[in-house]
């Protein structure tokens, strides 16, 4: 779990802000193609309280070959997850 800038979600017809990611790879072909699972949680990364959302996010080729040749394969799947959720990792 990490900490990211809160982002305000609608859940269940209120608005809560999101304050902590977990996300994971969940599959990948080691071809061209990888899948990761996420959601999106208020509380802290000590004690979440609420999950707002989940769901996978699927990693496929320019940016999959990307990866493979990064030198910090950790931060480039963190900064792709950043761009495709709209959200700060802190």
């Amino acid at each position: 779990m990490k900490q990211i800038q809160p982002k305000q979600i609608w859940f269940n017809g209120s608005e809560y802000m999101a304050t902590v990611i977990c996300y994971y790879g969940t599959w990948d072909n080691h071809l061209n193609q990888c899948t990761y699972y996420f959601a999106l949680f208020t509380g802290t990364v000590d004690q979440t309280e609420l999950k707002l959302v989940e769901g996978q996010l699927t990693m496929d080729n320019p940016d999959y070959s990307e990866l493979n040749v990064s030198p910090d394969g950790n931060a480039y799947v963190q900064n792709w997850i950043e761009t495709k959720l709209g959200i700060t990792i802190i």
